[in-house]
């Protein structure tokens, strides 16, 4: 539960940086149609970059929970065989 409401979290930041990024793409130059079409392709781009970066982010969550588990069962085994 705890790593959905994280990934969650890390998608609508990045979708927070996203719309900030195609914006101020947009308001650069002076042409706003040549603007606009940078934006969308700038969109696609990090659109592109930023999932990449949620599902790293959440496949480190993963691997690190499970690695405390391993831990811990592996401490619970050292005791019991004591």
């Amino acid at each position: 539960m705890e790593l959905e409401k994280q990934a969650e979290l890390y998608e609508k930041n990045a979708q927070s940086d996203i719309v900030k990024e195609i914006f101020t793409q947009m308001l650069k130059g002076d042409n706003p149609f040549e603007n606009f079409a940078v934006g969308l392709n700038e969109f696609e781009r990090i659109k592109k970059l930023k999932w990449h970066q949620i599902k790293v982010k959440v496949m480190v969550s993963i691997n690190v929970i499970l690695n405390e588990e391993k831990n811990r069962h592996l401490k619970y085994e050292k005791s019991f065989f004591k």
